[in-house]
């Protein structure tokens, strides 16, 4: 499971959650942690409703994107979980823990910032993909966003340089892990072939961090996720 995450609002977690989510094949699953401003749903053209603790029924299944937001023409679209209409029904620390032992590529839209919502998916995930901007007040929250993830012992594995053609050498300097660039794009954004290469790269950073020494993809144990949320 990695968590898709930032230490500022509107860089592009939520538009980098999906596009990797697509990047990683049909098998993938989008997940909105995002329970108290959720958009994930919107973006993927699905509506909400689960957020569940156990396997939910047949009419409140992960749904699949909507082929209109999204280049699907390699693959079927990837599923979305988006945030249950009441999340004050629902414990997320169960719900991440559920989610971690999934096998098939999980990508978890994180809150931004530093607070227990944030952490709790950075705590229960294998890895995180840190998401900025250039801006430089983008830049130290992705860098502090980082250092939270050191922590709680999660990796992370690839960083993704958002509205721009090309990462800056300096952009790069600040981080422990490879940095790639995804270009802006009028909406909707992932339509845009530019924008879905530069999420095939990031997706073969993953591919590759997530690889053990024989060439097999590994799953990592995680252990239990506490965001604060009963």
């Amino acid at each position: 499971m990695l968590a898709v995450t930032g230490g500022k609002g509107g860089t592009g977690t939520t538009v980098s959650t999906l596009g990797l989510a697509v990047a990683l094949g049909a098998d993938a699953l989008a997940v909105d942690a995002d329970w108290t401003l959720p958009n994930l749903h919107a973006l993927a053209g699905v509506g909400r409703g689960w957020g569940g603790e156990t396997t939910p029924p047949e009419r409140d299944a992960p749904r699949r994107a909507s082929p209109r937001h999204l280049r699907c023409a390699r693959a079927a679209a990837p599923r979305v979980l988006s945030a249950p209409p009441v999340p004050g029904d629902r414990d997320r620390g169960a719900v991440l823990r559920r989610l971690a032992t999934r096998e098939a590529p999980t990508v978890v839209d994180t809150p931004s910032g530093v607070g227990p919502q944030a952490v709790g998916p950075l705590r229960a995930a294998d890895g995180a993909v840190v998401v900025t901007t250039q801006c430089a007040s983008a830049l130290r929250g992705a860098r502090k966003t980082a250092t939270i993830a050191d922590a709680v012992d999660t990796p992370v594995i690839a960083v993704v340089v958002t509205r721009t053609a090309r990462v800056p050498a300096a952009v790069s300097r600040q981080f422990d892990a490879p940095a790639r660039a995804v270009p802006a794009a009028d909406p909707p954004v992932l339509v845009d072939e530019r924008v879905m290469a530069g999420y095939d790269r990031v997706a073969t950073v993953i591919r590759e961090a997530t690889r053990d020494d024989g060439g097999e993809e590994r799953t990592t144990a995680t252990g239990p996720a506490d965001d604060g949320q009963t």
